[in-house]
């Protein structure tokens, strides 16, 4: 008969807490929500002897030998299959290698992926090979690295025009690109992320994003700031969907004054005009974690975004939020139809038509 539980090598789930309920009782706490409770005379021996030993250092076979007078092998391989098939604890043979000063730096990281997947180290490595382009010119850059960096992600490239000085954070490697790289840049990237910090901000900057990431077909998340206090998580521009001058398009045509907002852009697009910023430090923070967790359903598909080709508006002072759909619009410049050619070689203005006024016979001219 084969012993599968023999190699394994099990872990306490790092978001259990043990509460003690008497003698024979105790409580096992993933949350206010979740619970498990065990009883049972064998509860003592549990807590104190079963449940510290297992850190995922250990094989059962181990276990087995340390318990080894304290719990009978039958009695511990049934604790371990109750344990394991409520998810208190959970299989990490073939988890990959973290070490201690990686899950002390990433706790947070390792604790919130852990909910998403039994195997959460798997989850973190992907997020550490992952490259990210954060293209910005405000303060928001900082604060977005910031919130890529608490998730693990291996790398970034900051990239704008002007290009900002930003703090590494600890364990992340960033990279300060010039302007003239932006097409490398994005094409070294999983996933770009463009901030638009404040109304009528960053549009040309935006647009050659977005002229890049068409060419390549790479996506790209547009997360903006606006001096209504709102912020604009996406859409996720991605193949297929609406690109983000399909928006601008979309969002001038439901303007009651779309004439002068759109005179306003051109001018803010050629540098025309001093764009303003909200320029408040904990909005920029909510808004840069809330799209550093897109970024991370993106690199790790945890859950599929509800982001693309879709925008959620959240009114950061009511805390109000609403998803809109965003068409791809049939006349966008950049990723619509190509222009049909011309059915002759010559010009419209080229082609001279001239008219014979037939008169019936017997019929006088006026």
């Amino acid at each position: 008969m084969t012993d599968e539980l023999a190699p394994l090598r099990l872990r306490l789930d790092p978001l259990m807490t043990i509460v003690r309920d008497g003698d024979d009782a105790c409580q096992i706490v993933t949350s206010e929500r979740q619970l498990f409770r065990i009883r049972g005379k064998t509860v003592p021996v549990l807590i104190e002897h079963v449940l510290p030993l297992l850190d995922g250092s250990r094989r059962v076979t181990d276990l087995r030998i340390a318990l080894d007078g304290r719990v009978k092998q039958a009695l511990l391989d049934d604790l371990l299959r109750l344990l394991m098939h409520n998810r208190v604890v959970r299989d990490v043979t073939d988890a990959p290698p973290l070490s201690e000063a990686v899950r002390e730096t990433w706790r947070g990281a390792l604790q919130l992926l852990s909910r998403f997947s039994a195997r959460p180290e798997e989850l973190f490595g992907q997020l550490r090979k992952a490259r990210v382009a954060v293209v910005g010119d405000s303060p928001w850059v900082q604060d977005l690295v910031d919130a890529l960096a608490a998730w693990g992600i291996g790398e970034l490239d900051v990239i704008g025009r002007p290009p900002r000085d930003v703090r590494a954070p600890a364990g992340t490697q960033v990279h300060t690109q010039p302007w003239p790289q932006l097409a490398s840049t994005v094409e070294r990237a999983d996933l770009v992320v463009g901030l638009q910090d404040g109304d009528f901000a960053a549009i040309a900057e935006l647009k050659a994003v977005n002229r890049a990431c068409l060419q390549i077909g790479r996506s790209w998340l547009h997360v903006r700031l606006t001096l209504d206090a709102e912020a604009w998580l996406g859409p996720l521009h991605a193949p297929g969907g609406a690109c983000f001058e399909c928006l601008g398009l979309r969002i001038n045509s439901n303007l009651k004054a779309g004439r002068e907002a759109a005179v306003a852009q051109r001018q803010a697009e050629h540098g025309q005009m001093v764009t303003r910023r909200l320029d408040f430090g904990p909005f920029r923070q909510q808004a840069a974690a809330m799209a550093a967790m897109e970024a991370v359903k993106h690199l790790t598909w945890i859950e599929i975004s509800q982001l693309f080709s879709r925008c959620c508006l959240v009114d950061l002072v009511s805390q109000d939020t609403s998803l809109h759909t965003v068409l791809r619009h049939p006349g966008c410049p950049a990723c619509g139809p190509a222009a049909e050619r011309r059915l002759y070689p010559w010009d419209a203005d080229e082609v001279m038509l001239e008219r014979t006024l037939i008169v019936p016979r017997g019929a006088e001219l006026a």
